[in-house]
């Protein structure tokens, strides 16, 4: 089994990870459905505890602004994921395996602001964006970065975490699945 992969550094554009291309050699070389199995479940735990990271760090995020709290929980709210597993479709293309944490990800349906609400947009999926990048000056007024650098912090605080988490249910999965086979052959 190779070394533990862990975050080396991360900023707003880009996280580094040691380690990760050995073990996704060596999960790969284990052909069949089993790898693929453990491979998708160690995916979405290390997913979902990266969220939950995120969220986090969002709740520690000092924001100085009247709403403040409603824009905290705007934002937790749209931390989110999204797995497509690769392979081949139907017709013949291929496509690639694609996993996905942060803001406004993996989020469907309507999530607008309801017609009684007053003064504002409000934070939803189609607005977290101005918070995160922040927007020019323009005629309603400039929305100022706020969460700019909350994905890389989550990313160092918690990088770690979700992929040991991600690796430990992996190794849940590929023991269970190997149990059931070896039962089956009896």
């Amino acid at each position: 089994m190779p070394a533990t992969p862990k975050v080396v550094s991360a900023n707003k554009s880009l996280i580094k990870i040691e380690g990760l291309e050995e073990l996704l050699r060596t999960i790969t070389s284990l052909k069949g459905s089993v790898s693929r199995s453990a491979m998708v479940s160690g995916m979405k735990a290390a997913m979902a505890r990266m969220a939950r990271g995120l969220r986090k760090e969002v709740t520690r995020q000092g924001v100085e602004t009247a709403h403040a709290a409603s824009l905290k929980a705007g934002m937790r709210k749209s931390v989110g994921s999204r797995f497509l597993k690769g392979g081949i479709d139907k017709a013949g293309r291929s496509h690639a395996t694609v996993a996905k944490v942060g803001f406004a990800v993996g989020k469907k349906g309507d999530d607008r602001m309801s017609k009684g609400t007053t003064g504002g947009v409000g934070v939803t999926r189609q607005t977290t964006h101005w918070f995160v990048l922040g927007t020019p000056e323009r005629v309603p007024g400039e929305v100022k970065e706020i969460f700019g650098n909350t994905v890389a912090r989550a990313a160092n605080t918690h990088g770690d975490l979700a992929l040991r988490a991600g690796i430990r249910k992996a190794k849940q999965r590929f023991e269970k699945l190997a149990a059931k086979r070896a039962k089956r052959r009896w």
